[in-house]
């Protein structure tokens, strides 16, 4: 399995903040992935950012979805994501 960079940038968080910021729905995604194994979790993502890719979503969208493949950047992610509710 190969994993895109593992230490999430500032910048990476960043436009984390921006992309689920105010959006419930994805917050609660985000939330959801946490029960899958690492296997599953990178399974599912990668084949989610194909899918934008292929329907031509925003690259902001599909850059946090391949960041969210990295065990290490998915728990940064979910922190993140959890003060963003607060």
């Amino acid at each position: 399995m190969k994993l895109p960079n593992d230490e999430p940038s500032y910048n990476d968080l960043t436009r984390l903040i921006e992309v689920f910021s105010g959006d419930k729905d994805l917050m609660n995604w985000l939330r959801s992935l946490q029960n899958l194994n690492e296997d599953a979790r990178y399974s599912h993502l990668k084949s989610m950012a194909d899918g934008l890719r292929t329907t031509r979503e925003r690259p902001e969208l599909i850059a946090v979805v391949e960041s969210l493949m990295s065990p290490r950047f998915f728990k940064a992610a979910v922190k993140t994501v959890q003060s963003l509710d607060h």
